[in-house]
């Protein structure tokens, strides 16, 4: 009998899980709040900025490429029309890194020319001719350098004055530590609503827990031909939360990688050691304790050690930056933006 992944084009059945995007509440929460952002400055009635803030693979980068892929660039006769103009921030920004950054997203031969007034000047004339509504920047932590605990400040107060002058609306997205930005510079914080976090899933949580087997349900829906095990069960589901942090780019991250192996081994029914194979991969910083969530001795039964563990994959520690009285403050969690 023929395997049905037989005759497929491998990169349709790769893109299955890049393409799913289960829209739980802080992705609606913060899809929502986007398209505030956009709407304000369409009618030009309250072009405000937004921060979306969470740790590495909570979803951030996914909703700014959904709204840039849903106001797509179209070609005019006037020109190029980019309503939604998506950039990464580069490490350790200038003004000139970023301006060439998005000059050259928006499709300028010379993006690498000229002097620092020079690009901004024709940085200015680009957004207002391509009628950009909304500029998303990710990345945005790196204008905090962690080594020297500085802040772009030059970069920042540029920032505000582009987005002024051509009137658009600032998306940004970015680690926890990101807000130290924002928060320095008292011109930009007067833009900035309240940021949409973006936290990982707790299972000790109850609504949460139950959230998070639902979204498993969802995303398994999706991955036909491919037959999985019963994510949504608690066991299934605790397994896949100790294995990605619960985090939603991890939990892609990890079907996308037992898709490919049984892409290559040419078959579609998945078991718990190919979970198990593709976990090894996937995931290169579980704790001690969870090292194999989908071996057949792993114990299923959750503990408040456990879930403590679990809650620490991923975590990128930001390093405390001077607060006013240049004395070193507390790092920045997400938790900790959550509570303001």
């Amino acid at each position: 009998m023929k395997n049905q992944t037989q005759g497929m084009p491998n990169l349709k059945l790769r893109s299955l899980v890049k393409s799913l995007m289960v829209c739980h509440a802080w992705v609606e929460n913060a899809m929502e709040s986007v398209e505030r952002c956009y709407d304000g400055a369409l009618d030009g009635s309250d072009t405000r900025g937004l921060a979306i803030i969470g740790e590495s693979g909570s979803g951030k980068t996914r909703i700014l490429k959904h709204v840039a892929n849903k106001y797509a660039p179209e070609r005019e006769a006037d020109g190029l029309k980019v309503p939604v103009l998506l950039v990464s921030v580069p490490s350790n920004p200038t003004v000139k890194g970023l301006a060439m950054e998005i000059l050259h997203a928006l499709g300028d031969p010379l993006f690498d020319k000229g002097s620092e007034t020079a690009m901004t000047i024709r940085l200015r004339k680009l957004l207002m001719s391509a009628d950009t509504k909304l500029l998303a920047l990710d990345e945005f932590q790196h204008f905090v350098d962690q080594a020297g605990k500085k802040i772009q400040h030059h970069v920042a107060d540029w920032l505000k004055i582009l987005v002024d002058d051509v009137e658009v609306s600032l998306v940004v997205a970015g680690l926890p530590r990101c807000t130290y930005v924002i928060d320095s510079n008292p011109q930009l914080k007067r833009r900035f609503q309240a940021p949409a976090v973006m936290p990982r899933f707790n299972w000790g949580i109850a609504d949460q827990r139950m959230e998070f087997r639902s979204i498993l349900d969802t995303m398994q829906d999706g991955l036909a031909p491919f037959v999985f095990p019963d994510l949504s069960t608690d066991e299934m589901a605790f397994r896949v939360y100790c294995a990605t942090g619960g985090l939603m780019g991890r939990i892609a991250n990890l079907l996308k990688q037992t898709i490919t192996n049984a892409i290559y081994d040419n078959k579609t029914q998945i078991t718990l050691e190919d979970l198990n194979r593709a976990a090894k991969k996937a995931s290169f910083d579980l704790p001690t304790g969870i090292k194999a969530p989908f071996s057949r001795d792993f114990d299923i039964l959750p503990s408040e050690d456990v879930i403590a563990q679990v809650m620490t994959i991923g975590v990128e520690e930001d390093l405390p930056l001077p607060n006013s009285s240049g004395r070193p403050g507390a790092p920045k969690r997400v938790s900790d933006v959550f509570r303001r």
